[in-house]
């Protein structure tokens, strides 16, 4: 399986250099981001999940990208969750990781694909910092087993 139209539109329209990184092509089975940065011979932290979260009222969607090394933590005060909700003047407490049927009404990816391209333009993306420190790093393709270097 490739890419997802949608995230290759994104990639052409934008003009930005990737390679595709397909889970099948690496001899040894991918069953997990650490798996994954192994056969790579990468940092875990390049490999990112892209994350769906709500408002506790359900009224705004946002979407963060971090290293999947990083964990989201509501109620923490360090956290992606704070940091997202300070970028959006939201109070942390009101977030929380959107459901499946959301992600898959308004994102159309599945679970273990999600990436931050091609998503609805009123979704809101936010991608930490931190991910800045790489001169690459891997984000979803749209599709399982598929990922995209950028």
């Amino acid at each position: 399986m490739n890419m997802n139209p949608r995230v290759e539109s994104k990639l052409l329209q934008r003009n930005v250099e990737y390679s595709v990184k397909k889970h099948s092509n690496f001899d040894t089975l991918i069953k997990s981001p650490t798996d994954f940065a192994e056969a790579l011979g990468y940092a875990k932290e390049r490999i990112t999940k892209t994350v769906l979260l709500k408002t506790s009222k359900g009224d705004q969607l946002l979407m963060a990208v971090c290293s999947f090394t990083d964990k989201i933590n509501m109620s923490s005060t360090s956290d992606i969750a704070t940091d997202v909700a300070q970028r959006f003047k939201l109070e942390p407490s009101r977030l929380q990781v959107a459901s499946l049927d959301n992600l898959k009404q308004r994102v159309g990816y599945p679970p273990t694909g999600v990436s931050p391209l091609g998503v609805d333009t009123s979704i809101p993306i936010y991608v930490d910092s931190k991910l800045t420190k790489f001169d690459t790093v891997l984000i979803g393709g749209g599709e399982v087993g598929v990922e995209i270097e950028i």
